[in-house]
C-alpha cells in the first residue's frame, strides 16, 4: 500500500496532506498583560489579526499562544475600558518562544457614558389627598410607609400596602417616627431620637415591638449583612476617619477582619488637632481619653469641633453581599474588593467613579436587591442620575436620569427606582412614584 501511494501521488503532496501545519514555522508566544498601575489584567482578548487564533490572558495576567502563520503578522491585545494596543510580529524562526510583556492604558471618559431618561411620566405608587409620605421600606411583595398629615414625624402613621397599592392595614406609630430601619435581619424598625420599635407583620396586620435602644444601637444597627451563620459588621463612627469591617461566626463566636477603611490625608489633619490646643486643653484631652479608655487625639478633635468643620467629611465605603460574595467600595484606596464568605480577598478592580468633575456625587450607593444591580447616586441641576457599576471592571456602564427634580429617598427594586416627589410650590401631598430602569 505505501508502494501505491509513493508511486501514484507525489510524495510532496502525500506529506501536505497528512502535516499541513509543519509547511508554516512554528512559534510560542507568551507574557504578561498589566495596567499602568502595575495590576495584572485577567481576561485581555489577545488576537492575531485576520486569524481565527488566539487566547485570553489568566488571573495573574500571563499568557501563551500557539502560532503557526508564516512572515510577519500583528497581535492584537484588546480589553474592555483600556486603549487596544498592537504588537507587529516579525522575524522568527521555527521554535522560537516570544516573550511580550504588555501594559494597557486606562480610558478615561467623563461620565455619563449613556443617558436612559424616562420619556413618559414615572407611576404613581400611592398617593393620598390626606397624608405625605416621609418613608418607605420593601416588605415581601408588599411595602410598609410611613406617613403624616402635617409635621413630619408627628402622629405618624405606618400602612401597609400589596403590590398593587391596595391599603391592607394601617396603624398609629407608637411614638414619633423619624425613619424605618431595614437591619441585617430583614426587620423593618421605627426609629426616632432614642425610641425603637420593630414593625411586625401577622397576616394582614401590622403590630409593633418594643426594642431596647442601647442593644439596637449596639448589636443591630453596626450590623450591614448576613450569610447562614455569618454576620458582617463594622465599627463606624461618623467622627472618626478610619473604620474597620469584620465577620462574625455564630457557632464559633469567632470575629475576623475583613478590611480596613481609612481616608489617610483627612486623618493626618484628625491627628493634628492636638498641637493646635493649650497646654490646658491638652491635659484635658488626655484625662478624657484615660476615662473613656480612646486616643488623645480622638478627644483633641472633639475638643476643636473638627468634625463639625467644612474640612471634615465622614467616611463612605458600603458593603454589599451578593450571593456569596462582598463588596465593598473603599473610595479612599480608589478600588471596589471582592472578598469570599471566609474574608479571603478574590479581586480587586480600580473605581474613579467617585471622581467625576462634572456631576455631583452624592456619596451613596444602592442596591437593586432582586437582582443585585450596584447604582451610583449623582445630582446635577436638581436632578438625580442612577449610574448603574460593572462589578467586573468597576466602571459606570450606564446611566439613568430620574423624571423629577429633587426626588428624596430613593430605593431600588427589580429594575424600578422609588422615590417620594412633591412638585415644587404645589399643595400635592408628597406622593410615592416609580420608573423603570430596564439597563
Amino acid at each position: 500500500m505505501i508502494i501505491f501511494l509513493r508511486k501514484s501521488i507525489p510524495y510532496q503532496i502525500c506529506f501536505f496532506i497528512f502535516f499541513p501545519n509543519l509547511i508554516f514555522a512554528q512559534i510560542f508566544i507568551t507574557g504578561n498583560v498589566k495596567d499602568i498601575n502595575q495590576k495584572n489584567l485577567s481576561g485581555v482578548n489577545i488576537l492575531i489579526e485576520n486569524s481565527a487564533e488566539g487566547t485570553y490572558s489568566d488571573g495573574d495576567g500571563n499568557y501563551f499562544l500557539k502560532c503557526n502563520l508564516p512572515g510577519t503578522f500583528v497581535l492584537r491585545f484588546s480589553y474592555v475600558g483600556f486603549k487596544e494596543k498592537k504588537i507587529k510580529i516579525s522575524q522568527f524562526k521555527q521554535g522560537d518562544t516570544l516573550v511580550n510583556n504588555i501594559k494597557l492604558n486606562n480610558i478615561y471618559t467623563i461620565l455619563p457614558t449613556f443617558n436612559v431618561s424616562s420619556f413618559t411620566q414615572p407611576d404613581t405608587v400611592f398617593a393620598s389627598v390626606t397624608y405625605n409620605i416621609s418613608d418607605f421600606e420593601f416588605f415581601k411583595n408588599k411595602m410598609i410607609l410611613l406617613a403624616y398629615e402635617n409635621k413630619p414625624g408627628k402622629e405618624t402613621q405606618v400602612i401597609l400596602t400589596d403590590e398593587n397599592s391596595n391599603l391592607i392595614d394601617k396603624k398609629k406609630s407608637p411614638f414619633d417616627t423619624e425613619e424605618l430601619f431595614n437591619d441585617f435581619n430583614g426587620n423593618i424598625n421605627l426609629v426616632s431620637g432614642d425610641a425603637v420599635s420593630r414593625i411586625l407583620i401577622r397576616g394582614n396586620e401590622i403590630s409593633f415591638l418594643p426594642v431596647n435602644f442601647s442593644d439596637f444601637s449596639d448589636h443591630i444597627k453596626p450590623c450591614v449583612e448576613k450569610l447562614g451563620e455569618k454576620i458582617f459588621f463594622s465599627d463606624y463612627y461618623f467622627g472618626y476617619p478610619e473604620f474597620n469591617y469584620y465577620s462574625y461566626s455564630i457557632p464559633s463566636e469567632k470575629t475576623s477582619l475583613i478590611k480596613k477603611v481609612i481616608d489617610k490625608p483627612l486623618m493626618q489633619e484628625y491627628r493634628y488637632q492636638y498641637y493646635f490646643l493649650t497646654p490646658t486643653e491638652k491635659l484635658k484631652a488626655r484625662r478624657l481619653a484615660s476615662e473613656y479608655h480612646t486616643d488623645k487625639h480622638i478627644m483633641a478633635a472633639a475638643l476643636t469641633g473638627f468634625q463639625k468643620s467644612f474640612y471634615y467629611s465622614p467616611l463612605y465605603a458600603p458593603l454589599f453581599l451578593i450571593n456569596d460574595s462582598i463588596f465593598i467600595f473603599d473610595h479612599y484606596e480608589d478600588k471596589l474588593f471582592v472578598f469570599d464568605e471566609f474574608s479571603q480577598t478574590i479581586n480587586s478592580v480600580s473605581i474613579l467613579y467617585h471622581k467625576n468633575p462634572v456631576e455631583h456625587w452624592e456619596k451613596k450607593m444602592v442596591m437593586d436587591e432582586t437582582n443585585k444591580k450596584i447604582y451610583s447616586l449623582y445630582k446635577k441641576n436638581g436632578y438625580y442620575y442612577l449610574k448603574r457599576i460593572d462589578l467586573k471592571s468597576g466602571e459606570v456602564i450606564s446611566s439613568f436620569k430620574l423624571f423629577y427634580k429633587y426626588a428624596e429617598k430613593i430605593k431600588i427594586k427589580n429594575d424600578y427606582v422609588y422615590y417620594i416627589y412633591r412638585p415644587f410650590e404645589s399643595l400635592q401631598k408628597k406622593f410615592l412614584y416609580r420608573e423603570f430602569i430596564g439597563n
